[in-house]
């Protein structure tokens, strides 16, 4: 059985509309959450996840928006110790410089945003959205050896369950790592 772990966005938790449909629509897969606040020491909690799973040799981390952030940087800690990460990103603040939302981001969280390189996200899953409101992810387009794919949605998935099947078939791709 795989073991995903969820990363979810800023201001979100365990109780993530995202991560509870994913949870009911793939009830097989061994399903975790990262759940982090604001008001955390980042560099503590992923210290901590990555602890928990450091002899799983393949994981599965669907990371949420600001979470997407810190999947990549998780990724990049167990590549380091020869572990394979799948990464699925879903709207993800890859780079604060091209967040365009009207409220600001929190500074204190500033320092633990890595500014994320074309090549940490090479073969990698990403489901964008057009309208999103929060973050441009136009330069995400140009890049090759990333599989995304653009609905017509806004930042938070209002249509998330019509993305479920896009969702379903990535997860099938790497069911066997």
């Amino acid at each position: 059985m795989n073991k995903v772990l969820y990363i979810h966005g800023m201001y979100s938790n365990a109780q993530s509309r995202k991560y509870i449909l994913l949870k009911e629509h793939f009830p097989s897969l061994d399903w975790d959450i990262m759940e982090w606040g604001v008001d955390e020491d980042l560099q503590v909690a992923l210290d901590e996840v990555h602890q928990k799973y450091k002899e799983m040799k393949s994981l599965i981390i669907i990371g949420d928006s600001a979470g997407g952030n810190l999947t990549v940087q998780l990724k990049m800690r167990r590549t380091q110790n020869g572990l394979t990460t799948v990464m699925i990103l879903l709207n993800p603040l890859l780079r604060i410089q091209y967040r365009i939302a009207d409220f600001e981001f929190p500074a204190r969280l500033k320092a633990y945003f890595y500014e994320v390189k074309d090549e940490d996200i090479q073969q990698s899953y990403c489901l964008l959205s057009y309208q999103d409101e929060l973050i441009n992810h136009g330069w995400i387009k140009a890049l090759t050896g990333l599989h995304q794919i653009w609905v017509e949605d806004d930042h938070r998935f209002l249509n998330f369950s019509s993305w479920i099947p896009i969702l379903g078939n990535w997860l099938n791709n790497v069911k066997d790592l």
